[in-house]
């Protein structure tokens, strides 16, 4: 049996620029000054004036701006705070392999791994390797837990690596080698730069939310 994770980073490109202008609007990518471009996966909004997209493609609106030559301004990334993350976590040579072929493909992919293969230990080197506010989306509750007891073991600010943390306990702040571990789902609504959340609050939140992570890890992503 195999199961896959979903790794997709919104790689950070700002140019100056006086148009276009590319900001981020209750899920939807607005594009003001571009009513004479033709951007794939755009429309023109009436009402705003503006060519519209879903969220979902300001990556590659990005691309094509950036391969088209076209000077634009970036608006769209509000993204939380976040210290400079490392991780224990030695990867064995199947899973460091996963790690530079998803590097090579602008940190965008999918891992197939079989059951039990370390998939998460996966995710948490991506997180250290793009260093940018993560969210980790899972289909239940149960995975909502693991992935929030395996970062809180396992991620740390760097810096204080060497420091002994095995008998601290994950919730103490006054700890600062701890890095915060975000909620939502389940009744939880926390949202931190490291934050994990199942689908449906995911889901629920895009709109909110959407433009506050640079790295987005979907584990399960075959259901």
């Amino acid at each position: 049996m195999q199961s896959h994770l979903y790794l997709w980073s919104c790689v950070p490109i700002i140019l100056q620029s006086q148009s276009p202008r590319i900001s981020f609007d209750h899920g939807t990518i607005n594009i003001a000054s571009a009513s004479m471009l033709e951007i794939p996966d755009t429309r023109y909004d009436e009402r705003s004036k503006t060519l519209r997209a879903f969220g979902m493609h300001y990556s590659s609106i990005v691309d094509y701006l950036t391969q088209s030559e076209i000077l634009y301004t970036d608006l769209v990334q509000n993204y939380l705070p976040i210290p400079v993350l490392t991780s224990d976590i030695i990867l064995r040579d199947y899973q460091q392999d996963s790690i530079t072929r998803w590097k090579k493909a602008s940190m965008r992919g999918c891992v197939i791994l079989p059951t039990g293969s370390g998939k998460t230990a996966v995710g948490i080197s991506a997180i250290c390797e793009a260093n940018t506010p993560t969210l980790v989306v899972v289909p239940t509750i149960d995975l909502l837990q693991q992935w929030v007891d395996f970062l809180h073991k396992h991620l740390r600010v760097k810096g204080y690596e060497d420091d002994s943390h095995t008998d601290k306990d994950a919730n103490d702040q006054t700890d600062d080698s701890l890095v915060k571990i975000g909620r939502l789902g389940g009744g939880a609504d926390d949202i931190c730069a490291v934050t994990v959340a199942t689908y449906d609050s995911a889901y629920l939140r895009a709109p909110e939310i959407g433009n506050r992570f640079g790295l987005l890890i979907f584990d399960e992503v075959h259901h």
